[in-house]
């Protein structure tokens, strides 16, 4: 629904950015399981879709929550789930920066800081 502005009503905005949370913390969750399974060495390569994939299909979304915050259209907790979700992704990106480069000890820091950060 509208308010005849294009932009979606309210409660619509409020249904979106928690399914948009939703999806970050599934995929987030995806990420930590993958990790016990099969920890920094085997991780990428028994991610389906990879993980670069993933943050490919992210790319809009991450774009979208900047509006959606600029927007100052989003009540205090939409807030906190846009950033929560936005603080992902980049997490998410450093992960994939860590895998290239090679850095361990990076990638376990940034799974134990994702592990803190999604609510189950």
């Amino acid at each position: 629904m509208s308010d005849g502005s294009g932009a979606p009503a309210t409660s619509d905005l409020s249904d979106l950015i928690g399914t948009i949370w939703s999806q970050v913390v599934g995929q987030v969750n995806t990420l930590i399981d993958a990790h016990k399974a099969f920890g920094f060495f085997q991780f990428n390569e028994n991610l389906n879709p990879t993980l670069a994939d993933v943050l490919t299909g992210l790319a809009f979304i991450d774009f979208a929550l900047t509006r959606f915050l600029e927007s100052g259209k989003l009540e205090f907790d939409e807030q906190r789930n846009a950033i929560n979700s936005k603080q992902c992704i980049l997490k998410m990106k450093s992960l994939s920066l860590a895998l290239d480069q090679g850095n361990k000890a990076e990638f376990e820091n940034i799974m134990a800081e994702l592990r803190s950060q999604s609510k189950f």
